[in-house]
């Protein structure tokens, strides 16, 4: 961290640390004490761990020296911290287990305090100068609104999305607990369509989150509850690799991608059968960046699923945009011990345009299926103007035209396309932090 010199002083470093310090895609900001002494701000974690590692809150003298941790025992990631008026406390951000709260510590250490905790996610926040607090709050069933914190009680100041839920039918929300192959306990949710008839059997979706290192929470989803709208149920989960339940289990996946966490998601699925949700014969999946990746890794060792959606993601790292990132990885981006088993070939979504894929993609996934009888798509060759490598822009015009139409619907072989449905985005107060998603995809 670096303190930005004024009247022509020179800047000066203040931390030294091996890692990150208030690395930029906490999407959280440092903040000065109301004295001007000293700078509260996240530290991350060795860098041996990359994105993995949980995020602490600190304070170092703004003229330099070592800094305080105060959430050094906590194991869970902080963002967004407030000072109060006299600088005694600082208020943050503190994620859980499929939860964001608020809570609060002694600037000088000590017992941290949780202001508003349970199953629902703080995403943004306010302080008045007489300690009052204002807090946008959302729950599975309720999109975020503002709430002033009494003591404990949370007292609604807005009400702008009554007159919506008044109009529409939502599906429950059920949050779910189940073991993996290995034993290892792993939550997740089952959204269920608004017209659930126990006993009966649903077409059913697995949806995996991006990051790795994020995970699904206790808040208003659009995109699930719109999936459910036309009859599915929908299962998420937050397997090893997911944030909310320390750094161990983030670090689980560390060099093994494909591993522990499909089985982890794939049990998700023999849960919601098992349960009598889901109908076996009719199971799709499908996710984005990270969550693209692994439903790679899932329908190349499972071939139960009719249909899969891969967006934003890599089907071979030698050849990918992504494929620098292997020397800091190592064997995280190459697990190949599937390599040759998928069935489904999947034309990868482009987050540009919503066109399918760039060739190089396409083929890396798709390479195997011939070998199995699986009816592909005809993959077309790269050509010059857009190196196989470089997919962070919209495809030339003259790739564009090669790219194979979506397909109107589910035949022999080829995927259908689930709709991406644009999440509802509320204005934020000063003191927030979105959903973050470390990893190689936001």
């Amino acid at each position: 961290m670096i303190a930005a010199g004024g009247g022509g002083a020179a800047p000066r470093q203040l931390t030294t640390f091996e890692g990150p310090d208030n690395d930029p895609d906490t999407e959280s900001r440092p903040a000065w004490s109301p004295d001007g002494h000293s700078i509260a701000y996240l530290q991350g974690g060795p860098l041996k761990l990359l994105y993995y590692a949980v995020q602490k809150l600190a304070v170092v003298p703004a003229a330099g020296g070592a800094p305080r941790i105060l959430t050094a025992a906590l194991d869970r990631n902080v963002a967004s911290p407030v000072w109060s008026s006299d600088g005694s406390s600082i208020t943050f951000l503190l994620e859980d287990d499929r939860a964001v709260g608020l809570a609060r510590v002694p600037a000088a250490g000590g017992a941290i305090e949780r202001l508003v905790s349970g199953p629902r996610v703080v995403s943004a926040f306010t302080a008045g100068a007489n300690g009052k607090l204002a807090v946008l709050v959302s729950t599975p069933l309720a999109p975020a609104e503002v709430f002033a914190l009494d003591g404990s009680t949370l007292r609604p100041l807005s009400r702008q999305n009554d007159e919506w839920l008044a109009r529409v039918k939502l599906g429950g929300v059920e949050p779910i607990t189940f073991k993996s192959r290995d034993g290892t306990a792993v939550n997740g949710f089952a959204v269920k369509p608004p017209d659930f008839v126990p006993g009966k059997r649903y077409p059913t979706i697995l949806r995996i989150h991006g990051g790795p290192v994020s995970q699904y929470q206790n808040e208003f989803d659009l995109q699930l509850q719109t999936l459910a709208g036309h009859g599915y149920l929908v299962v998420v989960a937050n397997p090893r690799g997911s944030s909310g339940r320390g750094e161990r289990f983030s670090t689980a996946i560390f060099a093994d991608w494909g591993n522990k966490d499909a089985q982890d998601v794939l049990a998700a699925v023999d849960y919601a059968v098992a349960q009598g949700l889901a109908d076996p014969a009719r199971l799709g999946v499908g996710g984005w960046s990270y969550g693209g990746i692994l439903t790679n890794y899932v329908i190349a060792q499972d071939q139960r699923f009719k249909a899969a959606v891969s967006g934003a993601s890599i089907s071979n790292v030698h050849r990918s945009v992504c494929a620098g990132i292997r020397g800091r990885a190592g064997r995280a981006v190459e697990n190949r011990r599937h390599v040759g088993q998928a069935v489904i070939p999947v034309p990868p979504r482009r987050p540009d345009h919503d066109a399918d894929a760039v060739p190089v993609r396409r083929q890396g996934l798709q390479r195997p299926a011939p070998q199995l009888g699986a009816d592909v798509p005809g993959a077309p060759k790269p050509r010059r103007g857009n190196p196989a490598g470089d997919l962070s822009g919209a495809a030339p015009r003259h790739q564009q035209a090669e790219l194979p139409a979506r397909p109107a619907g589910a035949v022999p072989g080829v995927v259908r396309q689930i709709p991406q449905t644009v999440r509802a985005q509320h204005a934020a107060p000063l003191h927030h932090s979105t959903r973050s998603r470390r990893g190689l995809g936001r």
